[in-house]
C-alpha cells in the first residue's frame, strides 16, 4: 500500500529536500509537468502540497487493516502524513520569507 503513494510522497518530498539543502526550492515555479503545472509561488506551492497530501491521507483511509500489524502501520502511515505536513508548513514559511525578502531586495 505505501508504495502505491509513492508519486504523491515524492511531489512532497522534492520541495521539501531542496529547503533543505538549497534553502529554496524555486525550481518548482513555473514547471509544466504533473507535478508542479500553474504553481508559480510559494501558496500556490503549498495548495499543490496540500492536494497531495490529501490525496495521501485519502490512500491511508482507503487501506483496510486485517491484522493488528497492519492496524499499527497504518497508524504510523497517518503519524507519517502528519509528521509530513508539519515540515511542510516550515518549508512554506521559509518559501514566504525568502520572496518577501527577493521583492525588498
Amino acid at each position: 500500500m505505501w508504495i502505491d503513494t509513492e508519486a504523491l510522497r515524492d511531489c512532497i518530498a522534492g520541495p521539501l529536500f531542496s529547503v533543505v539543502t538549497r534553502g529554496n526550492c524555486s525550481y518548482v515555479y513555473g514547471r509544466e509537468d504533473s507535478y508542479f503545472k500553474g504553481v508559480s509561488d510559494p501558496i500556490g506551492l503549498k495548495s499543490r502540497l496540500l492536494e497531495a497530501l490529501d490525496e495521501l491521507v485519502e490512500a491511508i483511509d482507503q487501506f483496510a487493516p486485517k491484522t493488528a500489524n497492519e492496524l499499527s502501520d497504518q497508524e504510523s502511515m497517518h503519524q507519517n502524513a502528519s509528521d509530513i505536513w508539519s515540515a511542510v508548513e516550515t518549508a512554506i514559511e521559509i518559501e514566504l520569507l525568502r520572496h518577501v525578502n527577493a521583492d525588498l531586495g
